[in-house]
């Protein structure tokens, strides 16, 4: 039967088929790639290698270039070989620019820039170092006593005449009880004193005094408030 489109049943079953992955090519079958031309072994003589070039810088230059780039010498190296030492073991003297050159009062170098010196880690580590102020409360009482008797909390002195006592004062802390200064409070508090109590009653004959005491007790207590009825008796079936 022809199809709406013009086609017969047999070429629409043909592209409903899926295709097979047998009759498909296999991926990058028509890229074509350049073949790699390895380099072929050989002996290392001869292989082109570059001789390390000597350096013309004689010691003084050197010296001189070393002490120009850290700032002591404003003198740059000469090219000349005709500035070499007497003796290779002497020392460079120092130019007459580093004599002139203040010295730090902190860290003993010589000062070259004012600015970069703050910053140089030498300087840096030279500072005294800078404490954080007290940590206690300035309008405390306590604080203003001993800052009248001239101690200075930002000093960082002990108490005392001379410095030689406690560095910081006691933190004061809030008493919540009712114990004298010095009073150690027995351990397990109440419940304790509760123990204590229990183990006292131990005989028999006290517990029946004891008990006793307390029916006798209740006894008046129940005349008083009912007039004279038990009203526990009564529901117990006692007369």
């Amino acid at each position: 039967m022809p199809s709406f489109m013009g086609q017969t049943d047999h070429e629409e079953e043909e592209e409903e088929e899926a295709p097979d992955w047998r009759t498909q090519a296999p991926y990058g079958s028509g890229i074509r790639r350049k073949r790699v031309a390895f380099v072929p072994a050989s002996d290392s003589a001869d292989l082109e290698t570059v001789a390390p070039k000597p350096s013309k810088l004689t010691g003084s230059e050197a010296s001189s270039l070393y002490l120009s780039l850290v700032g002591l010498s404003s003198k740059t190296p000469s090219t000349s070989t005709s500035t070499a030492v007497s003796s290779p073991s002497s020392d460079p003297e120092p130019s007459n620019s580093s004599k002139d050159l203040p010295i730090c009062e902190i860290c003993s170098l010589l000062i070259t820039d004012e600015h970069t010196h703050e910053k140089s880690t030498a300087h840096q580590y030279a500072l005294p170092h800078s404490h954080p102020p007290h940590h206690y409360d300035r309008s405390s009482l306590g604080l203003k006593v001993l800052m009248d008797s001239g101690w200075d909390p930002d000093e960082r002195k002990g108490l005392g005449k001379e410095g030689e006592g406690m560095r910081y004062p006691i933190k004061p802390v809030p008493k919540h009880d009712n114990l004298g200064v010095g009073v150690k409070r027995k351990k397990g508090g109440k419940k304790g004193a509760a123990e204590e109590k229990v183990k006292k009653v131990v005989g028999v004959k006290e517990a029946r005094k004891m008990d006793t005491r307390a029916k006798a007790r209740r006894a008046n207590l129940m005349r008083e408030m009912g007039g004279g009825i038990d009203v526990e008796a009564i529901l117990n079936g006692k007369s």
